[in-house]
């Protein structure tokens, strides 16, 4: 099998070389200025090796989103499943992979917990504090680390090159309601930011309600050739899980709260640069499988009781979490000639106290901020070492980079991660690419130890393994950015939550060996010189196929992946202060899931979603009108989860700047 995948290679290869045949010449190549997280060393958006979608802030000013989550909805290749309303919790996955399988970074710093992926989008940035949101398709474990398994999305920050301000509130349907403020000062070689931003809801069924609340600040200088960037940020959220993870106990409530530090140094002189990066994260997971308040359950002699309902005898009390994860990286960089040499070192500490996970405590912890019966019990560590090099070498067309990632685990042993990207650049607007990389990920602690309500973690799980491939090609021009891909993923030992027909349990296993095969092709138009109704057109479309299915047992992530996802963005202004965008998504389902009751799974099926977004301009003011799933559409993304119906709502921005 590694043989057949190894030829498969080197055909494709062959053919990029063959191309080089039919290729126009030309001395000098058109560069696209954006530099993405594509290497090592940063990389230019048109010698970018793989499929990337840069998605900036003009564009996500045009959709009808209020956070992160809605935002990749729209993204190519990307798979939002959401249990609650405008982001309060949702879980991203990247070409069929699983939320686990997806790396989130904030400016190039990993943001993933060890507790679960479900917390991976737990952001302390609002929209208006984004430059862009790099999607970058594929395991990129030679780039990021085992954690991106399937791909990784970078989310960048704004730098405050000029002093401005952002004022904003809205308001609408289901009880939605939220305000955020941002300001820059700029000085002559320094600059600081700082945001917040609240939103709540009353939801649109029974505990759907939610609340979120984030701050951060962001300051960075020039010392001489030394540039130094630190950002600290928090958010607290709290949300009615309505059937989150089992309708045997639907009325279940979760709090996170994170609190995150980053620090940069970026040091060049000549034909070497130096960087160094630290990170400090920390969150907080209060989960109640019955909810507890006035109105839900109320505690009760060591019982929940609800009117006439009490508890099951075997709730106790509430999960109660806390992970920190500290990660050092430094780099070196080196550029001699037609060579760009990397080499760097990296460590990363995960930690977690808990009353439910990981291993007995000596002495019980008391859970801050929280009454005297509320003790962490258990906890766990574990710790990574990372060295890795890469050469990136460029040479009139030819573009490429490869690498190895040793990763050292004093959980699970020494690997090797290798790869290689090539690009061949036809003329100024036009590139093929074609790329092989490994990638791994190991089991949070939720897969290794949870058991409660008819969830059974496994402590003697593997890690998951796979190996990565993609051929592709991407064209741009002045109005216009088309990209094709051919992938495939050969994935074994893959990590997934099951239920074997006829168990009530639900239990963390390694399932078998599955391949994951498709297609990736999206189109970017400014068509202004030859069609006047639009300003902007945006087409993606993702096909996946893979070769198992969940034939035996239900699958609740691994095998639940989008086969089709189809979706179209129009913009247009119709004059100097009015502005539209309308979208449209068609997103077919493999899987099922069953019903309360029901013996046999309920296929998810299709089913498609339109929003719109209609912008008033005028001076330092910017009123907007968003209705999302505007036809009303009633669907299912998660198992016993009904999504939103139509939802309309309205607000105000006003920016000042200096």
């Amino acid at each position: 099998m590694q043989f057949a995948h190894h030829k498969i290679l080197i055909i494709i290869l062959l053919i990029t070389y063959t191309l080089n045949t039919f290729a126009q010449s030309s001395d000098t190549l058109q560069l696209n200025e954006v530099k993405i997280q594509a290497s090592r060393a940063s990389t230019q958006a048109l010698h970018a090796p793989r499929t990337v979608e840069l998605i900036t802030a003009a564009q996500i000013a045009q959709l009808p989103v209020k956070s992160v989550s809605e935002v990749l909805e729209y993204a190519l290749g990307a798979d939002l499943r959401s249990r609650g309303p405008v982001g309060m919790q949702s879980d991203l996955s990247i070409r069929g992979g699983s939320f686990e399988q997806t790396l989130v970074l904030l400016n190039g710093i990993p943001l993933t917990d060890p507790q679960t992926g479900h917390h991976s989008l737990n952001l302390p940035v609002s929209l208006d504090e984004i430059l862009h949101i790099e999607v970058i398709q594929g395991g990129a474990a030679r780039i990021f680390g085992p954690k991106a398994f399937s791909g990784a999305i970078n989310i960048v920050t704004r730098s405050s090159a000029n002093t401005s301000a952002t004022l904003a509130v809205e308001g609408g349907e289901y009880g939605s309601y939220g305000t955020s403020a941002q300001g820059n000062i700029a000085f002559p070689k320094s600059g600081l930011s700082a945001g917040i931003s609240r939103f709540s809801t009353d939801g649109y069924i029974s505990n759907t309600d939610g609340s979120r609340l984030q701050g951060n600040l962001h300051y960075h200088t020039a010392i001489g050739k030394l540039n130094v960037s630190a950002f600290t940020g928090a958010e607290q959220k709290a949300f009615g899980a309505q059937n989150f993870y089992s309708t045997s106990f639907p009325t279940q409530f979760e709090e996170t709260k994170l609190y995150f530090g980053g620090l940069k140094l970026d040091y060049r002189i000549k034909s070497w640069q130096f960087n160094l990066t630290g990170s400090y994260r920390q969150h907080h997971d209060r989960f109640e499988l019955y909810r507890e308040g006035a109105d839900w359950y109320v505690r009760n002699n060591g019982f929940f009781i609800m009117g006439d309902d009490t508890a099951a005898s075997f709730y106790k009390g509430h999960n109660y979490h806390r992970t920190d994860v500290n990660e050092t990286n430094l780099q070196i960089v080196h550029s001699l000639k037609k060579h760009t040499f990397s080499a760097g070192v990296s460590y990363r500490k995960e930690h977690i106290y808990s009353n439910v996970l990981g291993e007995p405590m000596d002495k019980p912890k008391h859970v801050t901020g929280y009454p005297d019966y509320a003790q962490f019990l258990r906890e766990a560590d574990r710790n990574e070492y990372h060295v890795y090099l890469e050469d990136q070498f460029q040479s009139g067309r030819w573009w490429i980079n490869g690498g190895m990632l040793m990763t050292i685990s004093d959980e699970y042993g020494t690997r090797v991660f290798p790869g290689i990207d090539v690009a061949y650049l036809f003329n100024r607007y036009l590139r093929t690419y074609a790329n092989f990389n490994q990638a791994i990920r190991y089991p949070t602690y939720t897969d290794l130890y949870y058991r409660l309500g008819g969830a059974v973690g496994s402590i003697g799980l593997k890690p998951e393994k796979s190996d990565n491939y993609e051929l592709g090609f991407r064209f741009q021009q002045e109005r216009t950015d088309a990209q094709l891909a051919v992938f495939h993923r050969a994935s074994s030992s893959l990590i997934d939550w099951i239920r074997k027909n006829g168990s009530s349990i639900t239990e963390a296993a390694n399932i078998t060996a599955v391949n994951f095969t498709g297609v990736d092709f999206s189109i970017r138009l400014q068509p202004e010189a030859y069609l006047t109704l639009l300003d902007e057109i945006q087409f993606s479309y993702t096909f996946i196929s893979a070769d198992e299915k969940s034939t035996d047992f239900e699958s609740n992530y691994a095998l639940d992946f989008l086969k089709h996802k189809c979706t179209a963005i129009v913009q247009k202004k119709i004059n100097a202060a009015l502005q539209f965008s309308f979208a449209i998504s068609y997103q077919e389902r493999e899987g099922g899931y069953l019903k309360p009751g029901a013996s046999k799974e309920t296929e998810y099926g299709w089913f498609y979603t339109a929003d719109s977004r209609i912008t008033y301009s005028k001076g330092i003011g910017k009123l907007y009108l968003d209705v999302k799933n505007i036809f009303n559409h009633i669907y299912t993304d998660i198992g016993n989860i009904p999504q939103p119906g139509r939802w309309i709502t309205m607000g105000i921005k006003l920016n000042i700047k200096k």
